[in-house]
């Protein structure tokens, strides 16, 4: 489905579409049968000049390599003997058509998906939804995030929305999505996130319309969302360390059934148990020596939110971040472990449990205060 505000007919059944505005024009549906057609295409004109295909899976690859053999497709274009079928949203040719065109194009992309709705993540990030988040991020972090649907990145959006609700559960101002943030969701359905600030950027208290997306205009939750640049630093500071923090209160950690260990010349190899390939971190691809679930350290990621104070205006953090956590985090684990027992080593036991969150706020509150 290819949507665009500017369609005029021409002769022989052929239609003239322009796209000056990508936010919402372009294609909205079949974006994976599309690039597999322009895939089939450039290794068609490769092989046209006995070289080998290249190796192209996303948009990003795929460019470069258009541009490369656009010549060649066009001289052998008549080789290409098939039709696709495309549906194409137009705009009525006059001013109120294009301004329905504007406002409505989401919402009827989003009834044509197969699925009866468009992935949400696509839907916001043409809505501009995701663009302050975007900026505020670690730009090293940032360009690995699949903002765009099928652009190949390494990182969900989801798993940066679902971390961005821990400083909006900070926000003072009353505004009723922000109440809806729970802590367990984070781990246990990332989607519901996404909701909320779906949600969140439709209500014109945070949110306005300017032409075809929504800017953010709300300072405290630019504010909270601004502390994004330092929290995929933290999470992945905790996973490098929660091993070492474990093994001090019980020197068990690899025992535990979930958790593997890189090995990669080990003779007795155990699948189940070792790795060959080097684990990393999930933002800043550090090499860790232990592959484990997030179940275990999503409480305490959480825990970040006891860290940030707001004057009703602005949010920031009350402590160096990874100062506290370097301070208090063996201090953490001496009583955490206990929680993971209760949960019989189970990280879904952990991550899925309320009474976890709740204790880590009370340990943090405590340490905070002494």
């Amino acid at each position: 489905m290819i949507a665009s505000k500017s369609c005029e007919a021409l002769d022989r059944d052929r239609f003239k579409l322009e796209f000056t505005e990508p936010d919402i024009e372009g294609v909205l549906d079949g974006g994976h049968n599309m690039l597999a057609t322009a895939i089939f295409m450039v290794a068609t004109a490769a092989k046209s000049l006995n070289e080998s295909p290249p190796k192209i899976k996303t948009w990003d690859d795929l460019i470069p390599e258009w541009d490369k053999y656009r010549e060649v497709i066009e001289s052998i274009i008549e080789e290409f003997r098939f039709y696709m079928p495309v549906e194409i949203k137009y705009a009525k040719d006059n001013a109120e058509g294009v301004d329905l065109f504007s406002t409505s194009i989401l919402d009827i992309s989003q009834a044509r998906n197969n699925n009866r709705e468009l992935a949400l993540e696509a839907k916001s990030n043409k809505a501009g939804h995701y663009e302050y988040l975007q900026k505020a991020l670690d730009p090293n972090i940032s360009k690995d995030v699949e903002w765009r649907t099928n652009s190949g990145g390494r990182l969900r959006v989801r798993e940066i929305v679902a971390l961005a609700t821990i400083p909006l559960s900070k926000v003072q101002a009353d505004i009723p999505e922000l109440r809806k943030i729970s802590p367990v969701m984070i781990y246990r359905n990332k989607g519901f996130c996404l909701k909320i600030f779906e949600s969140l950027m439709n209500n014109d208290q945070v949110a306005k319309q300017v032409g075809p997306i929504r800017q953010l205009h709300h300072d405290e939750i630019k504010s909270a969302l601004n502390l994004m640049s330092e929290i995929p630093e933290l999470v992945d500071w905790i996973y490098s360390e929660f091993p070492a923090a474990y093994n001090n209160v019980s020197s068990r950690f690899a025992g535990i059934s979930s958790v593997r260990v890189y090995h990669p010349g080990k003779k007795d190899y155990d699948s189940k148990k070792h790795i060959r390939t080097r684990p990393k971190t999930r933002f800043y691809q550090h090499e860790v020596k232990y592959d484990y679930p997030d179940g275990f350290i999503t409480p305490l990621i959480w825990g970040l939110s006891e860290l940030i104070e707001s004057d009703g205006k602005k949010l920031s953090w009350k402590v160096n971040l990874k100062g506290f956590f370097e301070e208090h985090f063996e201090q953490l684990m001496t009583v955490y472990y206990g929680m993971i027992q209760m949960a019989s080593y189970d990280p879904q036991g952990v991550g899925k449990n309320a009474a976890s969150y709740s204790l880590i706020a009370q340990l943090i509150r405590s340490n905070l205060e002494h």
